[in-house]
């Protein structure tokens, strides 16, 4: 628990922390006695309390998974992987949650985005020049008073404009 290299927050069913341990505390940019006094809601920048309580609510033994944004304490943000699973202690009940920061990864995605966005445009433009030039090229030879004939790999005619057809 101390060592674990994700951040894990054990809640209370009210969403209030009950433990933590010191690496859940450093991504949130506090101290592990700051964290005991927060709330879920207090660093979930996508969900309001209500969202959030009813999402604890309507944990079940299954568990969840889904990303979100933690607000850190100085306002600052970073993409967040969560994972959520309830755990029975006698008579209590609570929610154990496990947090990663996944900031990079997202950058990293978003890169790539870009970089596959930027291709489809570049094939795009040079597919749109190729179709210009052969139209440029058809025309010229449709138009020229010279025949033109062009033949296949296995010598078959494929192209013969007008003035070799005469």
């Amino acid at each position: 628990f101390e060592h674990e290299r994700d951040g894990v927050v054990i809640l209370n069913p009210d969403g209030s922390v009950f433990e933590a341990n010191p690496k859940g505390a450093a991504m949130l940019g506090c101290s592990a006695e700051q964290l005991l006094a927060m709330h879920v809601a207090d660093w979930d920048a996508t969900h309001d309390r209500a969202q959030l309580q009813a999402l604890l609510d309507g944990l079940g033994s299954e568990g969840r998974f889904f990303e979100t944004v933690h607000r850190r304490r100085d306002g600052s943000t970073y993409a967040a992987e969560v994972s959520l699973s309830t755990a029975e202690w006698g008579d209590r009940r609570f929610i154990f949650m496990l947090m990663r920061d996944i900031s990079e990864r997202k950058a990293v995605e978003a890169e790539l985005q870009r970089y596959r966005h930027d291709l489809e445009r570049r094939v795009e433009q040079r597919t749109q020049e190729l179709h210009a030039r052969s139209e440029q090229l058809a025309a010229i030879f449709s138009l020229s008073p010279d025949g033109f004939v062009s033949f296949d790999g296995q010598r078959r005619v494929v192209f013969a404009n007008q003035a070799f057809l005469q």
